[in-house]
């Protein structure tokens, strides 16, 4: 850590003060939600809400994934999310599309949805910060029978029937102050109103990981689940198939605009590459003409440059994106797995009884 970085860690404490005045608001915020101040509305679809209460990078959009795969073969699915980093304000209710054809741009709907979408089978995917008004729209426009409530843990004007919220480990606090004294959104306490507690990105802290299972499983009685990220296989942006060996034999580099760079990074030492580069842009990151020349010129004399799914949806398909550039990108494509799935199922399963 360099000497203006331990300088700004320490000048953040000045900031202490409206911290403890932000932590209040946030506690009676939920009290008026608890005890009916705030109105709240209700779909007429079981709706399951997943989130978390940490500033991004807990794996939620995989985890959102996992749960598309195994619900949609049984039940027509309704994805709302607001699309965060998104240019556009408007509504969108766009129905699966498995050939993706006419959809609208990335950066009108967003980076996530977009991944949503092309998980999509069935059902219909709802885009807009109003996530009642955008639920009515799409169950007006799309016959479903469950709805996904994607990162809606602290948007609690809507009525959910299941809180699902997921913790990432590596970045945990044991203190209770909120961003930017940590990565916490919202207060520990919030953790009480959720049906089911993933712990993500713990595999490099099983101390901590353990420490926290049971402080959770002690102070709020809840089942606490594990989650972790596989592996899957690497692509080209054309869809193609590399193995691991045809990836190793080259210099190997990397670059991403997620919340939480160091798991991706991690993840490609794991199997087995060494990082000639690496290099990390901020969440929701554009990739322009000025951003994408640059990565071209620092990983000219590598032969692949490895990027998550979340940044392969801005990707491809860029007019920025240079030839020799394109030739290298790799796509990591990983899935989320839940510890004793069983038991997961069925937990769920008690919502999924009401459709």
């Amino acid at each position: 850590m360099t000497v203006l970085s331990k300088i700004i860690k320490s000048l953040r404490w000045l900031l202490l003060p409206l911290g403890i005045v932000h932590w209040c608001i946030l506690q009676i915020r939920h009290f008026c939600f608890d005890r009916g101040v705030f109105a709240v509305k209700k779909l007429p679809v079981p709706v399951i809400s997943i989130g978390n209460i940490q500033m991004g990078g807990t794996g939620k959009t995989p985890f959102v994934q996992m749960c598309i795969d195994l619900l949609q073969e049984e039940y027509r699915l309704g994805i709302l999310s607001r699309g965060y980093g998104r240019k556009s304000r408007e509504h969108f209710i766009i129905s699966a599309n498995p050939e993706q054809k006419n959809l609208p741009e990335i950066d009108e709907i967003g980076d996530e949805p977009s991944m949503l979408l092309w998980r999509l089978k069935t059902g219909a995917l709802g885009i807009g910060a109003g996530r009642y008004q955008v639920g009515r729209k799409l169950l007006a426009a799309q016959a479903v029978d469950l709805i996904l409530l994607d990162d809606g843990f602290q948007h609690r004007g809507l009525e959910r029937d299941l809180d699902i919220c997921l913790i990432d480990v590596s970045r945990w606090h044991s203190h209770p102050f909120l961003f930017p004294f940590s990565q916490l959104r919202d207060v520990k306490n919030a953790l009480r109103r959720a049906g089911i507690i993933v712990l993500t990105k713990g595999g490099n802290f099983p101390e901590r990981e353990s420490k926290l299972t049971a402080w959770i499983s002690e102070k709020y009685q809840q089942t606490v689940f594990i989650g972790r990220f596989q592996t899957d296989q690497f692509e080209k942006l054309d869809g193609r198939i590399i193995s691991r060996d045809a990836i190793k034999k080259g210099r190997v580099g990397a670059f991403c605009g997620i919340a939480n760079p160091l798991n991706f990074f991690n993840g490609i030492e794991r199997e087995g590459m060494t990082l000639s580069y690496r290099r990390h842009f901020s969440d929701h990151q554009e990739y322009n003409k000025i951003v994408l020349e640059k990565i071209n010129h620092e990983t000219a004399e590598l032969s692949s440059v490895l990027v998550t799914e979340k940044d392969a949806v801005k990707l491809l398909n860029n007019p920025w994106l240079p030839e020799a550039l394109a030739a290298k990108i790799v796509v990591m494509k990983i899935h989320f797995k839940v510890t004793n799935e069983k038991l997961f199922l069925k937990k769920m399963q008690l919502i999924l009884e009401k459709i």
